[in-house]
Parts: structure tokens; C-alpha cells; sequence
């Protein structure tokens, strides 16, 4: 059915003519061909998605717990709110101390598929990308020892810990929990996705606009974003202004790639901003328009091949590029790991606690987050 659905979208995407009442762009301005030797893959790669959801349910408790930082008044959702698209809406992520970091944070949203993590791709496993922050001085600056002894001073998290280790409450374990619930946030049920399905109108005809200029040779979005993920998982220098920060991401792990920095996915992207590895740019308008135009100025190194040409677009046809990245939201974990989940609302969204196991004040509160309102039907 997922194979039947893509091959769709490359039909309709392409032919389908605007429906009625809708303003015509003519096909010669905004060449809505197929994307030269671009494939849409047709399946999600493969992983291990064996949930364990006692497992998940703890790690929620402590994702959400800021008993996990030193002082107590930092979670994991401080950095990766779900109101937020999983990031923090900061330009760069702060401590609480208040004190910036270098980079913005990144969305956690089907992270169970990124092999690499961090815009630099530094470790490999969801369990030494929570330990990371964990124990960063300019971060959550906790030290493991001391947080066993506070853990083991609250019931409710012995109780679970007992439950499912046989070791009990252990630093290792609590990354092994978070890693879990992680590995739960799942986005596969947008838009496109029905779309893709054969749901011919799932997306609005200004999407379908979008997601042909998106496949287009003009923009190549689809070099780099690849579908179902909408990343190819790989490291690029796209031109973002480094600002004097000298960053230079993948090239400090690997040689030859300085400047150079993961393709985030495109899945909620909307609803993470601002935007890049550094926060740069605030609205989602205006990433399209940095990548048409100034990605090409940057002189620290050469920008990468898909990105070197740029683009010209009228604002139409770039409002109807931002609406199909507005089908690619979805904020709801897909409903065969829904069993035994404690965090979830009745269509799988993710809740906010009211409170922490630990009791702590600094509990991240729900957010009425405004980058959700767009999309177009147009």
C-alpha cells in the first residue's frame, strides 16, 4: 500500500491540475517536473521498534523531571518541549543558568531513525545522546553518583526502576528509560502521509503546488530531504552565517567536513523554529529564501552542490512550499505503540505532566505554540 501511495504522489503531485477556484501558476514558472534522478524511497528503514512500555512510561517520568539536572530546575523538556516540535524555541539552547550554548536544539521527533545524533553526528545511540547532557557542565551538570542517591530517595521511581532491572536504580538504566520513550516519538501519520496512502485529498491543493516545487530541479529540496524521513541522514554545509562562532560541526569528527552539518528531518519542522544549527533564521519564509539566495554567499567553505545554484521563486510559489511543509506535520505517536503507554492523549499526542515524581516546582508547562496555525487550503 506504501509503495502504491508514493507512486501516486509522483502522479498526482505532477499532473494533477489546481482545483477549481484555486490561482493558477503556470507549470513553465514553477516547474513542477520530477526531480531529476531523485527517488522517493518507499519504506521507512528498518529498526527496532519492540517497545517496552513500562519502559517508556519511566523514561517519560524522568524526561520530564529536572530532578536529572544538579540543581533540580532543568528537564530534558526544558531543551526538547513536545509544544515546542521537541526543541525549545530558542535561537541557541541555554542552561539555567541562562548561559548560551552554541547550537539550537534539536527536534527529537523519529529520532529512533537518525543514526547519527547531533547536528555534529558525535555518538550513535539514543543512550550516550541522553548521557550527553546528562553530565555536560554547561548543561544539565549533573553528577551520576549523587543523582542514584536522590532517585533512591523517591519511592515511585525505586518501585519502577526494581520492576523492570535487576540491578535497580543505576545511571545506566535511567538512559536505557529515556532512550525508551524516545524511541516512541514516532511521526508517520501527516498529511502527506494520507496522501501517500491514496487519500487524494489529504493535502490541499496549494500543498500539492508545494510539494512539486519542493521536487522540483529548480529548488532540489528533495536532494537532501528525502522521503518518508525527509532527511538523507547526511552532513552538508549549507551556507548558514557562522557569526564568528567558528563551528564547525562535522568537520571537528571528520576531516574535509568543516562547516558541515546533519540534514534535519522535515517532519514538525514547522513547529521547531527558529531554525538551522545555530537558530539563524526565525520564520520558515525566510529559510526558503536564505537557501534561494544568500546560502551561496558563505565564504568559510564551499557550500554544498544542491545548494550552490539557489533559486528564483515569486512569493506564491514559495507560500506554496512552506504550506506543503505544513503536511508534514504530525504530533501524534502512531497507534500500534499506543498499549500500555501512560503519556498519551486519545489520539496519541504527547501530555504535559502536571507534576514530577520528585515534586519539583520546575515542571515544564503546556505551550500554545503559534507556528501551528498555517498550512493554506488554498
Amino acid at each position: 500500500m506504501i509503495a502504491l501511495g508514493l507512486l501516486l504522489v509522483l502522479f498526482f503531485a505532477i499532473g494533477m491540475p489546481p482545483i477549481a477556484g484555486d490561482p493558477e501558476i503556470a507549470e513553465k514558472d514553477w516547474e513542477a517536473e520530477a526531480a531529476g534522478s531523485a527517488e522517493l524511497p518507499r519504506d521507512w528503514p528498518n529498526i527496532d521498534t519492540d517497545i517496552d512500555p513500562e519502559l517508556a512510561n519511566l523514561g517519560y517520568q524522568l524526561f520530564f523531571d529536572p530532578i536529572l539536572s544538579a540543581d533540580n530546575d532543568l528537564s530534558c523538556a526544558h531543551c526538547h518541549h513536545p509544544d515546542k516540535g521537541f526543541g525549545d524555541g530558542l535561537t541557541v539552547t541555554q542552561n539555567a543558568a541562562g548561559e548560551k550554548l552554541n547550537r539550537h536544539s534539536s527536534s527529537l521527533w523519529n529520532i529512533v531513525y537518525v543514526p547519527s545524533l547531533f547536528w555534529d553526528g558525535r555518538v550513535d545511540t539514543l543512550e550516550e545522546q541522553t548521557r550527553i547532557p546528562l553530565l555536560a557542565a554547561n548543561e544539565m551538570n549533573q553528577n551520576p553518583e549523587e543523582l542514584i542517591v536522590e532517585l533512591e530517595a523517591i519511592d515511585v521511581y525505586v518501585a519502577a526502576f526494581d520492576a523492570l532491572f535487576d540491578d535497580g536504580v543505576t545511571f545506566d538504566n535511567l538512559t536505557t528509560a529515556i532512550a525508551e520513550f524516545e524511541r516512541t516519538l514516532i511521526s508517520n501519520g501527516s498529511a502527506f502521509d494520507a496522501y501517500a496512502e491514496g487519500d487524494l485529498d489529504a493535502m490541499s491543493a496549494q500543498q500539492l503546488r508545494g510539494l512539486a516545487i519542493f521536487r522540483s530541479d529548480t529548488t532540489r529540496c528533495i536532494g537532501c530531504h528525502i522521503a518518508p524521513a525527509f532527511t538523507d541522514q547526511s552532513f552538508r554545509v549549507v551556507g548558514v552565517p557562522d557569526n564568528g562562532s567558528n563551528d564547525k560541526g562535522r568537520g571537528d569528527i571528520t576531516p574535509g567536513l568543516e562547516y558541515a552539518f546533519k540534514v534535519p528531518t522535515l517532519r514538525n519542522a514547522v513547529l521547531s523554529a527558529p531554525y538551522m544549527h545555530n537558530g539563524e533564521i526565525v520564520i520558515i519564509e525566510d529559510v526558503v529564501d536564505f537557501y534561494g539566495k544568500d546560502a551561496q554567499k558563505f565564504e568559510q567553505s564551499q557550500v554544498d552542490f544542491q545548494v550552490e545554484m539557489g533559486f528564483n521563486l515569486t512569493e506564491d510559489e514559495r507560500n506554496d512550499l512552506v504550506s506543503f511543509l505544513y503536511a508534514l506535520v504530525d504530533e501524534t505517536i502512531p497507534e500500534e505503540y499506543w498499549e500500555g503507554l501512560n503519556y498519551i492523549d486519545a489520539e496519541g499526542h504527547i501530555l504535559i505532566p502536571d507534576s514530577v515524581p520528585s515534586g519539583s516546582d520546575f515542571v515544564v508547562k503546556a505551550f500554545d505554540n503559534p507556528t501551528r496555525v498555517g498550512g493554506g487550503t488554498q
